[in-house]
C-alpha cells in the first residue's frame, strides 16, 4: 500500500479526475501495480514505440529545425511529415552546401522509410526522389520537383500518393515507376518546361532530333522537355486523376512489362506521341471519362497495344 502524507488533499469521493496531487499520486501507484507488469501504462508511456507514434504527428520543418531534405529524411521516423519551407532545395545536398557548388550525388536522394513530404507556395525540389526498398506508403504534395538528369520521381515499391505537385523533368521521366510500386497521383502536371523543337538554341550543334529524344541539357539553360511523363515497368501501377501531361519528346505514357497505367479526367497535350507499349507490354491501359488529347502528333507510336486496352 501506500502511505498517504498529509501534505495531500484528501481524494473527494465525486472527483472526477487527478485535480489534485493525491488522485495523481493515486493514478501513478495504479499505473506501477506489479500485477500489470509490462502492460502498465506506465511502462507503455515509457515504450519507444509510443514515442515513435507521437513523432509521426510532430512535422519535421527544414529549413527550421533541420537545414536539409537530406537530414530530415535521415532523422524523420516512419510515418513523419517533413514540411519544407518555400525556396529553392537541392535533395540530397549536406549542410551548408550551396546550389551552385553542389557534390556529385546530391542530386539524388534515397528514400527508404515511409514518409510524407510537402510543401507550400514556392517550394522547389531540384534533383530526383528515388524510392526504395523500406519505404512502404508515402505522400508528396504540394511540391514543385525539378529534375537533374533522370527523373523528377522514381519509385520502386510502396504506395505512394502524389497530390497537387509539378514534376518538371528535362530528360528521362517526370515520374518513374518499377517493380511493385503503386503511384496515385492527383492535380498535378507531369512532363517538360517549353514547346517541342523550341529547345535547341542557334549556336548548339548537336542535331534538333537528338534533343528531341533525349532530353535538353540543363547546363545551356534552354528549354527543357521530358522525354516520358510517366514511365512504367514491371509490375508497377500508375493512376493520375485530374492531371496534365505535356512536353514529352517520345511519348506522353511508356508501359512495359505488367505495369499499368490509368487516367482519369486527365488532359495530355504538346507531345509528339500519346502511348507507347513497350518491350513485351502485357498490363493494362484504362482511359476513363473526362480524358482529352490536344495538340499531340499521333495517339500511339507504333500498332503495338497493351493485352488489356480499357
Amino acid at each position: 500500500g501506500m502511505g498517504q502524507s498529509s501534505a495531500m488533499t484528501p481524494i473527494a469521493e465525486d472527483s472526477e479526475g487527478p485535480e489534485t496531487f493525491s488522485n495523481l499520486a493515486l493514478a501513478l501507484a495504479q499505473g506501477t501495480h506489479k500485477r500489470l507488469g509490462d502492460a502498465s501504462p506506465l511502462s507503455i508511456l515509457d515504450s519507444g514505440d509510443l514515442l515513435m507514434e507521437i513523432l509521426r504527428f510532430v512535422p519535421l520543418i527544414v529549413p527550421d529545425h533541420v537545414e536539409t531534405l537530406k537530414e530530415a529524411v535521415k532523422v524523420a521516423v516512419s510515418g513523419q511529415i517533413i514540411h519544407i519551407r518555400k525556396g529553392e532545395h537541392m535533395v540530397g545536398a549536406n549542410f551548408a552546401q550551396k546550389l551552385a557548388h553542389f557534390e556529385r550525388g546530391d542530386t539524388v536522394l534515397e528514400i527508404r522509410k515511409s514518409l510524407t513530404l510537402q510543401g507550400e507556395p514556392g517550394t522547389v525540389l531540384r534533383g530526383m526522389l528515388h524510392i526504395r526498398k523500406g519505404a512502404s506508403y508515402g505522400r508528396i504534395q504540394d511540391l514543385k520537383i525539378q529534375d537533374a538528369g533522370q527523373c523528377c520521381v522514381l519509385a520502386e515499391c510502396g504506395t505512394w500518393v502524389v497530390d497537387n505537385c509539378y514534376f518538371m523533368c528535362g530528360h528521362a521521366a517526370a515520374v518513374r515507376g518499377e517493380g511493385d510500386a503503386v503511384i496515385q497521383a492527383n492535380r498535378t502536371r507531369f512532363g517538360g518546361e517549353g514547346e517541342i523543337g523550341q529547345a535547341v538554341a542557334e549556336e548548339y550543334e548537336l542535331p534538333r532530333q537528338w534533343i528531341d529524344t533525349a532530353g535538353s541539357v540543363q547546363e545551356y539553360g534552354i528549354r527543357k522537355n521530358s522525354c516520358y511523363g510517366a514511365f512504367v515497368k514491371d509490375s508497377a501501377e500508375v493512376s493520375l486523376t485530374g492531371c496534365e501531361v505535356s512536353y514529352c519528346s517520345e511519348s506522353a505514357i511508356f508501359m512495359r512489362d505488367a505495369g499499368s497505367v490509368t487516367l482519369r479526367r486527365c488532359l495530355l497535350t504538346s507531345c509528339h506521341v500519346g502511348f507507347t507499349a513497350g518491350e513485351g507490354c502485357q498490363g493494362s491501359l484504362a482511359v476513363e471519362g473526362g480524358c482529352s488529347m490536344r495538340d499531340m502528333g499521333r495517339e500511339w507510336y507504333d500498332t503495338d497495344r497493351p493485352p488489356r486496352l480499357l
